[in-house]
Parts: C-alpha cells; structure tokens; sequence
C-alpha cells in the first residue's frame, strides 16, 4: 500500500500520516535537551541518532485513524456550520477538534443538526437537526424520530419570548406565523449544511486510502479465517460418530457442515468447546458464578440446537432439556472437546503467522534486519500484539542500537507525539553493558533472560510501572515544549488532544509519584542516562526507593480493579478507596524517608543540608 512509505535518516517513519521525522529532528533533540540538561548534550545526539526505527501499520489502526480523522474533521466542519449562521463560537475556546465539544457547545449542534458527529459519512443522510424540515432525508424514519428532532431545532431557534415546544404543544405551534419563520430557516439551514457536506466528502476521498487499506486487509484475514475453519472441520470430520454425525451429514455443503459443529469462525470459542473437561469442573465447581454456569449452559443448547434440537436457548432449562428421550446421544464426549479447542487454536495461530508474515508490513518491518528465525519471530511477535517498543539490536558492523517500533492504535489517536516522543525518551535511555545486555530507565534489560524470567514474561517486571511513569513525565515535558514552540510531528495543532498526559498510565500514578519526580529529578536523569541506579538510590536510599516501587505496583493493581471510579463518586467506604488512602500515607513516610536520608548523605560531601522542600503528595 502507499500509506507505508516513509523516510528518516534512510530508515522509514510515519510519513503515511503525513509526518517528515527527518524535519522535525533538530527540534526534537533540542526539546530532549531542555528537559534532560545541557549536560546531556552529546549523549543524546549520539543516542538518538543510533536509533533505529521501525514502522508499521496495522489494519485496525488504520482504521481507528479513518475514523479519528473522520470525527476531528466533523467536528470541525460544525463549528464551521456555526460561524456561517452566526453564532460566536469562540467563547467555547474550541482549540482541538480532537477533543469532545463542551456540553453546552454539543447541545447546540444537536439541536441544530442532530450533533457534532452529524458530518460523518454515515450520519450525512440522516434527518437531525435542520435536516427534519426537509422531505429529502425523512425517507424511511419514523414520525415520532422527525418529530423528536424538529422540536430539538425549533427550542434551538425560537425567539426567547416563546414558550418551550413540547409533544403536547407543538400541533399547536406549527399553527404560528413563528414555526414558518424556523421551517424557513431550517430549509435554508439545510443548503448551508450540504455544501458543507461536499466539502467534508472531498476530504474523506483525500483519507480513504487508510479505510482502503483497512477493508482490504480485512477481507483477507476473513477469507484466511474460513479457509483454515473448513481445514479445521476436514481434520474432525473423520472422528465424527452416532448422532452428531448424522446431523452433519444431512447438510449437503461443506460450509454448512462446518457452521453446525464449529461455528462461523475460528477466531472464537465454538459451542462445542462449550462441553470441554475445563467447562464441565466450572459446571461442577460452587465457586462458579450463576452468570458463567448460565453462558456455558446456553451455549450448549446452542449446539444441541444446531444438531437440530427443538428447544428455545434463551428459555429452556438445559438440565430438562437433555433428558428428553435421545437428546443425550448429541451431547459430545469432553475430550472431543477438547480437541476441538486444542486444533482450533492451533489454526487459528496459523492464521495470525500466515495473515502477518504475508502483509507489506511485516516485509517493510523484515528489509531493516538479517533474514534469520530470531528475527522473523521477533518481528512477528511485535506486529501480532500491535507493539510499541523499545528492543535492543546489531546493526551490520555489530554496533548495540535501540529499536523503536512503532504503529497506530486505537487509544493513541490525538497523541501521537506523545507515544512517539515516549518511546524515544526510552531509546535515548538504553545503556548497553557489554554490547548485549542493557539498562533501560530503572530496568535492566537482558538478551537471553534466565528461564525463569522467561517464563513469568506475560507478569508485568519489577520496575516497569514506575519505569513507565517517569518516562511519561518526561514526556509530558518534552512534548509541552515541543507543541509551545508549534512543532507538532504526526497530527497538527488541531487534531491533538488537549489532555494527552493521562494515557499510558494513570493520573493516579503519575500524582503518586510526581513529589518524587520533582524532589529528584536531577538524580533521577542522572541516573538513567548513565544506567547506574546507585547515583539515585545512594541518596534517597535503597530500600526505600524499593518500598515506593512497591506503592506504585499495588496502586497501579488497585487502578486496575477500578479505582478511579470509585474515587470520581467519592465512594470513601469503598474498600479500594480506603486502601488506597493507607497507601497514601505509606508513601508520606517514605517520601519522608528520603528527605532524611538526602540530607544525611549530601552534608559529608560539604554540600551542607538540602535547600529543596521535602516532598509533598
């Protein structure tokens, strides 16, 4: 596709989205430089130009970036709208189309045009708004909805000295020399809007390369989906037998066959599956939830029903259900079960190598490394989760470098300088040891990890939470200053979010650990450019630089349960509230801790007592 085509330093970067890294470089290190230090000059030139980026596009991400620029435009295209009628917008301090509209400015564009997502391909024939009043777009809508939406345009625009038009007014109203005057104006509303419309449809055509490439990518991953699940139904067919089998057989397509025992996919649990041994011990376990017993037993009478069972699985009682005369001759055996499961798994990876490893990305991904089995599978593991990271590599003359990959995804949409600029701080944070092993931030990092890390890979590392928030600080900084001096590398002024420094990780974290970010900061840079921990955890001491990673990987686990919410309602007899206030303090004593030991450490070294404030949540 021509979406992935790029150029950096001769490596590629995102130009699919319209961005020239290569422009926008000297700035970026001069931004790097600012936050980090004058100190750190020469280091973070020679480390940002050994990085070695690799970009990708994912299908999804594509299309989440369709849509992303599909809304902003919208909404841009609405206030649009506004000015042309009128309306002072400005008060709104509207400064990205990125971010949802202020309530009040929402409520005005429904009124007046059924929203600010109302420019979208999808939403452009519907009667909302003005559009009510005209017989062109009220095709195939029922009354009550017209209806619904024309007295949402007439509140809208009514003089202020009319009463609110209701239901029970309104046959009244439209009587009035008023509701002439606003059908008037909706009509003449509706020309404004669909030269608007044109407009917004000669932009989509400049962006419908990204849904191209979405819908082509799609297809193909769907035909390989129902290729491997006749595959699947071929290798089971054999072991069919007594009434199963014979329900099968009486379809005469393979298709058909197929659909009856493993569904229209091999993406999901069939209901089949649903009568494996690890379902069976739920069904038999008390500690099971009545809503998991209630799924498992609903998708077997699906099957049952699919082997031509008259039953109603949405009603039936499935214990009733099995004891009607042959019924249990289709109930299958667990262990066919779970073979079923065992197989389609084991397609359904195939897919996923076969679907990337056949894509122009994971080509483009694969021109930048030696051809060998550790590469392929790296770069295979990195485009199947949608990674993006930082990993280590050789160039050709063996020289240790950082590898950026890099890709769209859905939540990043609107700070994309952010993720970018994140990952970046990462790379520049590398520190290789002996040409292999490296440190990145706070982690150590190691080519061919023990065994016994490897098989714990999936459970988040000692350090990577606190890691994670500290880069993100820096980030924020980075990219502050980065967007205060008008540099924006992927998406403009206009389409980043107003707030992009609660992604990655929480708000929550990020003010949990902040006081120790502002206290240390210069140790802590110190520290992570030089990948020598002791130049920071000397001076704040080590066991409590331990105690604070601790905070912050059960905090960061309580956020996970959803601590936010609970602290949004202010739910303060909530059990995760409280143990987070206990968590609060816990961090106050150890913040405490650190002060003191500062100050301990600092006065033999004739610096005298530390002039900073003791660090405050």
């Amino acid at each position: 596709m021509s979406i992935i085509s790029f150029t950096w330093k001769g490596v590629y970067s995102m130009d699919a989205f319209n961005v020239n890294i290569s422009y926008d470089k000297q700035d970026i290190i001069d931004a790097l430089i600012d936050v980090f230090g004058m100190g750190y000059t020469s280091m973070i030139i020679n480390r940002f130009n050994n990085i070695y980026l690799v970009p990708y596009v994912n299908y999804n991400g594509a299309h989440s970036y369709y849509r992303f620029l599909m809304s902003s435009k919208s909404r841009m295209m609405s206030i649009k709208f506004l000015k042309i009628i009128g309306i002072d917008v400005d008060k709104y301090n509207v400064t990205s189309f990125a971010d949802d509209f202020p309530k009040e400015l929402e409520e005005l564009c429904e009124g007046l045009l059924g929203g600010s997502w109302i420019f979208e391909k999808i939403m452009q024939d519907t009667p909302a708004g003005c559009k009510s009043f005209s017989d062109k777009y009220n095709q195939g809508y029922t009354n009550d909805y017209i209806l619904e939406h024309k007295i949402k345009f007439i509140n809208a625009v009514k003089k202020d000295d009319i009463e609110t038009v209701t239901e029970e007014n309104y046959d009244e109203f439209v009587d009035t020399l008023e509701y002439k005057r606003i059908e008037a104006l909706a009509l003449y509303y509706c020309g404004i809007y669909e030269g608007l419309v044109i407009q917004m449809n000669e932009y989509l055509e400049t962006i419908k390369e990204y849904e191209t490439y979405y819908r082509s990518e799609n297809e193909r991953k769907r035909k390989l989906y129902n290729d491997y699940r006749l595959v699947l139904f071929k290798v089971l067919e054999d072991s069919l037998r007594g009434k199963i089998k014979e329900a099968i057989d009486k379809e005469d397509a393979i298709g058909r066959k197929a659909c009856a025992l493993i569904s229209n996919s091999i993406e999901y649990k069939s209901s089949i599956e649903y009568f494996s041994t690890e379902d069976e011990n739920k069904l038999n376990n008390p500690d099971t939830s009545d809503f998991d017993k209630e799924w498992i037993l609903r998708y077997r009478m699906s099957f049952l029903q699919s082997m031509g069972v008259d039953l109603d699985p949405f009603k039936d009682d499935y214990y009733e259900v099995i004891k009607r005369d042959g019924v249990k001759d289709f109930i299958p055996y667990s262990v066919f079960a779970d073979e079923v499961t065992r197989l389609r798994k084991y397609y359904l990876e195939e897919v996923n190598e076969k679907f990337i490893k056949e894509s122009d990305s994971y080509n483009k991904a694969m021109s930048y490394f030696g051809k060998c089995e550790a590469n392929e599978r790296s770069v295979y593991e990195t485009l199947k989760s949608t990674k993006v990271c930082v990993n280590s590599g050789h160039d050709n003359n063996n020289v240790f470098r950082p590898i950026i990959y890099f890709t769209i995804r859905d939540w990043q949409c609107g700070c994309m300088d952010y993720v970018l600029i994140h990952e970046i701080i990462h790379a520049i944070e590398c520190v290789s040891y002996d040409g292999y092993n490296y440190s990145c931030g706070f982690e150590s990092q190691m080519v061919d990890p023990p065994l016994s890390e490897l098989e714990h890979s999936e459970e988040k590392r000692k350090y990577e939470r606190f890691n994670e928030v500290i880069v993100d600080l820096l980030a924020k900084e980075v990219v502050d200053l980065l967007h205060k001096r008008k540099v924006y590398i992927i998406d403009d002024e206009l389409r980043t979010l107003s707030d992009f420094g609660k992604f990655n990780t929480s708000k929550i974290l990020k003010d949990l650990v902040r006081p120790f970010y502002q206290q240390y900061r210069d140790l802590i840079i110190e520290a992570r450019m030089s990948g020598k921990m002791f130049l920071l955890t000397h001076y704040v001491g080590e066991d409590n630089f331990e105690e604070l990673n601790s905070v912050v990987d059960y905090v960061d686990l309580l956020v996970e349960k959803g601590l936010r919410s609970k602290l949004e309602n202010n739910e303060v007899d909530d059990p995760l509230v409280i143990d987070y206030y206990l968590q609060l303090e816990k961090v106050k004593r150890i913040y405490q801790d650190m002060a003191d030991t500062y100050n301990r450490e600092m006065r033999p070294r004739g610096r005298g007592k530390s002039k900073k404030k003791n660090a405050q949540l």
